[in-house]
C-alpha cells in the first residue's frame, strides 16, 4: 500500500546553496553486483546531520589509449592527490603512507580503506560549487568542489579556512548564464 502522507521530501545539502557545508560526516559506499554497470567503484558520502548528502564517484583509474605518458601521469597524481586530500583530513595532514603501491588500484583501495576506517565519530567542512567556470556542473546540481581544498577536519587549526576560488561556480543564476552562452557560442561557431 503506498500512503501519500508518508512521503518525505528529500533534503537539499546547504540548503541548495554553494559554499562551505559545516560538521558533514563520512560515508564509504562500495559497489556490489547489485549496482548498475556504470556505478562507481566507491562513494564517498558527506551527510549533514538532519540527512542530506552529496558524494564523490570514485571509479578505478583507467588509463586512455590516446594519451601520453605525460598526460597520463598528470591525471593519475591529480586522482591521487584528490583522495589523499580526504585521507589526510581524516588522519591529520602530518599522515604520510610508509609503503608504496604497484598500481593505482592498489593505492586507491589504500585510501579508501583509510577514509572508512577512520572517518567514523568525526566532523569534516567540505566546500560545494556548481562547478567551475571552465568545468560547470553539467547537470546543474551542487557538487563537491573538484579543486584543492574542498575538505577539511573540523578540529584542524593549522590550514586556511576553505574560501570561493575566482573560478568557482557559487550561484545557480550565474552557472544557468553560462550555459546558455556556452549554447549560443556553439550555434555561432557551427554557422561559421
Amino acid at each position: 500500500m503506498i500512503r501519500l502522507d508518508e512521503i518525505q521530501e528529500s533534503k537539499i545539502i546547504n540548503n541548495g546553496n554553494a559554499g562551505v557545508v559545516s560538521n558533514v560526516s563520512i560515508e564509504v559506499l562500495r559497489k556490489t553486483e547489485e549496482h548498475v554497470k556504470d556505478y562507481p567503484d566507491f562513494k564517498i558520502i558527506f551527510s549533514e546531520q538532519n540527512g542530506a548528502s552529496i558524494d564523490i564517484g570514485v571509479y578505478y583509474f583507467k588509463n586512455k589509449d590516446f594519451e601520453t605518458e605525460v598526460e597520463r601521469s598528470k591525471r593519475t597524481n591529480n586522482y591521487l592527490l584528490r583522495l589523499m586530500h580526504i585521507v589526510k583530513a581524516v588522519k591529520g595532514l602530518d599522515f604520510a603512507p610508509s609503503q608504496g603501491f604497484t598500481s593505482v588500484k592498489e593505492a586507491t583501495e589504500f585510501c579508501i580503506d583509510t577514509i572508512e576506517k577512520n572517518s567514523s565519530n568525526k566532523l569534516f567542512n567540505i566546500f560545494i560549487t556548481f562547478g567551475t567556470l571552465t568545468y560547470p556542473s553539467k547537470r546543474g546540481f551542487l557538487e563537491v568542489r573538484f579543486n584543492i581544498p574542498f575538505i577539511k577536519n573540523i578540529e584542524d587549526t593549522l590550514t586556511l579556512p576553505l574560501i570561493p576560488f575566482k573560478e568557482d561556480i557559487m550561484d545557480k543564476d550565474e552557472l544557468v548564464f553560462l550555459k546558455k552562452k556556452n549554447e549560443s557560442d556553439s550555434i555561432i561557431t557551427k554557422n561559421i
